[in-house]
């Protein structure tokens, strides 16, 4: 997986609830984020390979390997099986992976042109 820096300190809306943040602007964010995260937080801290990490999970080393590759984002079942067996809730993990889909979406689509409507 490519380095990425980030930083290990919470900055309010930003936070992961990993102690890293993302589009705050103080770190560099990839587009493996989220599945660095996976990786470095829950995966390796374990000193799992990836087919045992599918195992624990429930899923087959080809899913696991595709989100770690980030050739998928994670499913709507997923974030139940990574609460049960890394922990965090569910919620969380989607939230992690939403906050990351803003962020990239907010570096590429340009508003400026837009103006809010109001009613008359």
């Amino acid at each position: 997986m490519k380095i990425l820096e980030i930083t290990k300190s919470l900055h309010g809306d930003c936070s992961t609830g990993f102690g890293i943040v993302i589009g705050c602007g103080l770190c560099q964010i990839e587009d493996d984020f989220y599945p660095l995260i996976l990786w470095e937080f829950c995966i390796e801290p374990l000193c799992l390979t990836v087919t045992e990490a599918a195992n624990a999970i429930g899923v087959t080393r080809k899913t696991l390997s595709a989100l770690l590759n980030g050739r998928s984002r994670i499913s709507p079942e997923m974030p139940m099986r990574l609460s049960s067996v890394f922990g965090r809730s569910p919620e969380g993990w989607l939230k992690l992976q939403l906050q990351f889909d803003l962020w990239r979406i907010q570096q590429s689509v340009d508003l400026k042109n837009l103006k809010r409507l109001k009613a008359a």
